[in-house]
């Protein structure tokens, strides 16, 4: 009998494992079967929405805010792009401007001259 009871005790504690692990499970699956009736629940709402709304009219309305978007910033960049042309161009006036600075020679060890080009 006395060495029976170190076996009924690790019956036991076995038994609360196994519960322990059945509960987390049943915890797991009632999560998960929560989380694909939200999703039914989504999708549901995506397929009313579209078919009782005025879908076309709403998606034609949202295209031409963004081709509105577009344009605007379509001119903004054609704005830059003439400031900046304009800027290059009279940087090029200036420097055409200013005499030209005439390329001195320089020496070679032999006493030769060579023209910078």
């Amino acid at each position: 009998m006395i060495d029976f009871l170190p076996i009924l005790r690790l019956w036991q504690l076995a038994r609360l494992v196994q519960l322990n692990q059945i509960s987390r499970l049943g915890r797991l699956y009632r999560l998960r079967g929560l989380m694909l009736k939200a999703w039914r629940a989504f999708l549901l709402l995506e397929m009313l929405s579209r078919l009782l709304g005025n879908y076309k009219e709403r998606r034609l309305k949202k295209l031409r805010d963004l081709a509105a978007a577009k344009e605007i910033e379509l001119d903004e960049l054609r704005q830059e792009i003439t400031e900046l042309e304009c800027a290059i161009q009279k940087e090029k006036e200036a420097s055409s401007a200013q005499p030209a600075e005439v390329p001195q020679a320089v020496e070679r060890e032999e006493g030769m001259v060579d023209p910078i080009v």
